[in-house]
């Protein structure tokens, strides 16, 4: 089985995954798999940072769990550590392990997960990096890193495996959205300019599938095939 959700920004949402808010979850295995649609936020704080054995605590709580995690990055990631974790072959591709049980799905793959053919889709623009909040995020020290945007290479990387899989998958995984989506689906009056999201228009033209599943915006809505998450756990069906 597969589930769905949100954002979980460290530990600051994750509890949504306790016996009390997922019941559903007891019932599941390391062959069930909870994917978390960008914002992960986990690792974030090396070691030796005061804050650093309690994100081990949440990311051993979460490894303990019966089901085996995956996610997306989304644009609230520390991307030097995240892109330090060893890279092994799970699904057909190439994923992030992060611990024994949780794994970082990587931008422009398509992986095969419980015979469904999932394409994954991370990053998107963080409005709060802005120079008026510099005191709230700042490049490379607080909580803002480049790697939010794709680059070329991933960009190229994502067309090429489009082409190569004939442009149908079963399900979508992404951070952001579509900005058409957006605009003309869950119908957002403003939106941020965002690179990942036009770039994901380009997606959405060339691509058969049955759902797409998306975070980062908060809210728990579902527009004829697209569905975003934040506070739900929906199972793919």
């Amino acid at each position: 089985m597969i589930y769905v959700t949100g954002d979980i920004h460290g530990e600051m949402d994750i509890r949504k995954f306790s016996a009390s808010k997922f019941p559903e979850g007891k019932e599941l295995t390391r062959n069930d798999f909870v994917i978390v649609a960008g914002d992960f936020g986990m690792p974030w704080f090396v070691k030796g940072h005061k804050l650093y054995e309690k994100e081990q605590y949440w990311l051993n709580w979460l490894n303990d769990k019966p089901w085996t995690t995956l996610f997306v990055d989304g644009n609230h990631e520390n991307f030097d550590l995240l892109n330090a974790c060893p890279e092994v072959e799970m699904f057909g591709s190439r994923v992030g392990k992060v611990c024994e049980n949780i794994f970082h799905l990587k931008r422009g793959m398509i992986y095969q997960i419980d015979d469904k053919k999932i394409l994954a889709l991370g990053g998107a623009t963080s409005i709060d990096k802005d120079r008026r909040l510099v005191d709230f995020r700042r490049y490379g020290i607080k909580s803002w890193w480049e790697e939010e945007l794709w680059t070329k290479e991933e960009e190229d990387r994502l067309f090429d495996n489009l082409d190569d899989e004939l442009c149908v998958v079963d399900f979508v995984i992404s951070h952001t959205a579509p900005m058409s989506v957006l605009l003309n689906e869950f119908h957002f009056t403003y939106l941020h300019p965002c690179p990942v999201s036009r770039m994901l228009d380009e997606v959405l033209n060339r691509l058969t599938f049955r759902k797409w599943y998306f975070g980062h915006m908060h809210m728990d809505e579902t527009r004829g095939k697209f569905n975003c998450v934040y506070d739900k756990i929906l199972e793919v069906k």
